[in-house]
């Protein structure tokens, strides 16, 4: 129910106020009888538990009576703040930070927001560690394939078909072909095999850059290789070809000494470079 319905229908408001003044009620009362029969655990009054609960209960259980709707458990909250201060400030002043302490108010403050407080244990911390271990992912194929096989081995009554996945590895072959088909050579020594330098070009430098997709925690550290290992097959070739580029604008046809280098550039960013370098020839052909 929204603020502007309890204001159209001023009756809701006042059944709404009475739901949570008596949730409210039955939250401290259930704290007095804790308080009066010393109810606790190592001296840890468990009313600072459940008075939170019993008041959000009744408040929930009257709303959803008379409203048909539940209006958010605030007497809990009320209870929270009564407790809080009363257990923590008023009648032990002196309590201090320890493991019970921070255990006791976790569960009150779940009792007091009890779906905020759930939705952060469970669904936020939870499914961050979980993605980050693959246990859900671990969990989900290991039932989907079981399933799969029996659907196919019992009701299909054939083999469970084998999906064949594709390589993520790129074709150095084919790269490699492209690269030699352009009349160009690249010389890792001083001196080419068939054929004598006719011209110093001097010092030429080829580059590629790319991203690298920057997660805290892999789930999957074989996939992440495989992604990060194209990634720098890809940069060395095109650092290549653009080195190869720039020499045949100026009327080379190869590069002697050539080194091929791989950096990280920008570590925040996880921005890796591919440099290849040599020194720019005209060839001769004996």
């Amino acid at each position: 129910m929204t603020l502007d319905t309890y204001k159209q229908n001023p009756r809701k408001t006042l059944t709404a106020i009475c739901c949570i003044i008596l949730g409210t009620l039955s939250g401290i009362f259930t704290y007095i009888f804790f308080l009066f029969f010393n109810i606790a655990i190592f001296g840890w009054n468990l009313g600072l538990i459940f008075a939170p609960l019993i008041a959000g209960y009744v408040e929930t259980y009257l709303a959803l009576r008379w409203l048909n709707e539940s209006i958010g458990a605030i007497s809990a909250f009320i209870l929270f703040i009564v407790t809080v201060i009363y257990g923590f400030i008023i009648a032990n002043p002196t309590l201090g930070m320890n493991f019970i302490t921070l255990g006791s108010v976790l569960v009150i403050v779940q009792a007091a927001v009890p779906t905020l407080i759930n939705y952060i244990l469970l669904v936020v911390i939870l499914g961050i560690i979980s993605y980050f271990l693959g246990i859900f992912k671990k969990i989900t194929d290991y039932v989907y394939y079981s399933l799969r096989k029996f659907y196919f081995h019992k009701i299909k009554k054939e083999a469970l078909p084998i999906k064949i996945s594709k390589n993520t590895f790129i074709n150095d072959y084919k790269n490699c072909i492209r690269l030699n088909n352009r009349g160009f050579y690249f010389i890792t020594t001083n001196n080419p095999v068939n054929g004598k330098i006719d011209k110093y070009l001097g010092p030429y430098v080829g580059s590629s850059a790319f991203q690298r997709r920057m997660k805290m925690v892999s789930a999957d550290f074989k996939k992440e290789e495989k992604e990060m290992l194209n990634k720098l097959k890809i940069a060395k070739f095109e650092a290549l070809n653009n080195l190869a580029d720039m020499v045949k604008k100026d009327g080379g046809n190869g590069v002697i000494d050539l080194k091929i280098e791989y950096e990280l550039v920008d570590m925040g960013r996880g921005r890796y470079q591919v440099i290849a370098h040599g020194t720019a020839v005209v060839i001769k052909k004996e």
